[in-house]
């Protein structure tokens, strides 16, 4: 899922659309939130597609904010105390393969559905359901058996702060799909 957000009335090429995709978009808003609260809360519905946004004054205001806080060399230091932080959390049991590092995959007999059963012993029964029983390495932990939890996933950058305020700047107002 993404964020496909949509200029109004766009004045340049980079006010047409600028695209962020789960992972992205909500830390991007979570910190524009932190730096113009009141800006931010005109958007209801910030973290969905239902076509919220801001008008073409609040779009500029808040490209304002966000480039004086990238000029000043804040969004950076944002940006460093956040994947510090990230870097601390700790490895939790892998939630796909129940920490094993491996995932049970097999199909039915008709062979139409592949199912899978993280990090299960298949009983007599099941084996007699089952054909084609392989174990492969686990895809959501690369076979360590943990990983970081999800929010290590959603990503931050000053400079897409900066690509962000550029599209804000110019977009004459947005809304979001």
């Amino acid at each position: 899922m993404g964020m496909d957000v949509m200029g109004a009335s766009p004045s340049k090429k980079c006010g047409e659309y600028f695209r962020a995709n789960v992972w992205w978009w909500s830390p991007l808003w979570d910190y524009c939130r932190s730096v113009a609260e009141d800006i931010c809360d005109e958007v209801e519905f910030a973290y969905s597609n239902d076509g919220d946004g801001l008008d073409d004054e609040n779009s500029k205001a808040l490209a304002t904010i966000l480039l004086d806080e990238y000029k000043s060399g804040r969004t950076k230091q944002y940006e460093e105390a956040r994947q510090a932080e990230l870097d601390e959390i700790p490895m939790e049991t892998c939630e796909w393969c129940k920490g094993t590092g491996h995932r049970v995959w097999h199909s039915d007999k008709t062979g139409k559905k592949e199912q899978d059963f993280a990090g299960e012993l298949l009983t007599p029964e099941q084996m007699e359901i089952y054909v084609n029983v392989t174990t492969r390495e686990c895809n959501g932990c690369g076979g360590k058996g943990e990983r970081k939890p999800w929010i290590a996933e959603y990503y931050f950058e000053a400079e897409f702060v900066k690509e962000f305020a550029t599209f804000l700047r110019y977009c004459g107002g947005f809304h979001i799909y």
